[in-house]
């Protein structure tokens, strides 16, 4: 299994109260699958994601990634997971301002001690993949904001990951961009059995999840398997 929640819950304080994100969500999630996290503002979308990410402790129960109680490990451990194992598609992008599109890129595989060559070469192809060609070189202050989400899109792809987190990832996008990288992930979750958790509350994203999970007030209040409209075909298309 690759992610297990177990009676989860997530409270954060506000003043003199406790706001509560999450109410014991119990959930488990197997490699390959493709996931989107529905539900309106406010109903515990990004929390789960914060939790899954190993960037936020549960206030109640377990989180697991791997079989590594999250809670039991140190902020090293945590970050080594996140390294190795998941990718994160920020909403805010979480771009470093002083470095350029590629730069940003490469930066995951050089801290995974991958050597700049190669690094640069992986770094430009995720970047081509996700239509950035001519933008490599730019740093963020000169990219709109669909192109900074692509930068933080290729950062999250090029590592690898058995796991991407991604938050409202086509927001920002137009809708020829959100379908070209709604399928890349597809083909990535096909041909490498990357599991990917996507938060949205975009219905053309639902429409390519093999599993829909509607949250309500912290909890999950439905469980949906899909059959995803999109077609094998789909898998030869340059992207």
């Amino acid at each position: 299994m690759l992610v297990e929640l177990t009676r989860v819950g997530k409270q954060y304080p506000l003043g003199d109260t406790q706001v509560c994100a999450l109410k014991s969500v119990d959930l488990s999630i197997d490699r390959g699958e493709f996931i989107v996290l529905k539900g309106n503002s406010g109903s515990g979308k990004s929390t789960l994601l914060n939790l899954i990410s190993a960037l936020d402790d549960a206030s109640q129960g377990e989180v697991r990634i791997l079989g590594n109680n999250v809670r039991s490990l140190n902020e090293v451990q945590r970050a080594k997971l996140r390294l190795q194992t998941i990718g994160i598609v920020f909403q805010s992008f979480n771009l470093i301002p002083v470095l350029t599109a590629l730069e940003n890129v490469m930066y995951p595989l050089t801290l995974k001690g991958i050597s700049n060559s190669e690094a640069k070469q992986r770094a430009q192809h995720a970047l081509q993949q996700v239509g950035l060609s001519a933008q490599m070189q730019q740093r963020p202050v000169h990219l709109s904001g669909g192109q900074m989400q692509r930068v933080a899109i290729a950062r999250a792809l090029v590592t690898q990951p058995a796991l991407i987190l991604a938050d409202e990832p086509t927001a920002n996008l137009d809708s020829h961009t959100a379908e070209t990288i709604l399928t890349l992930m597809q083909q990535l979750n096909r041909q490498q059995d990357i599991t990917f958790i996507i938060a949205s509350h975009d219905e053309y994203v639902m429409t390519r999840a093999s599993r829909v999970l509607t949250l309500k007030d912290g909890r999950i209040t439905q469980d949906s398997q899909l059959t995803s409209s999109f077609s094998p075909s789909q898998l030869q298309t340059s992207v």
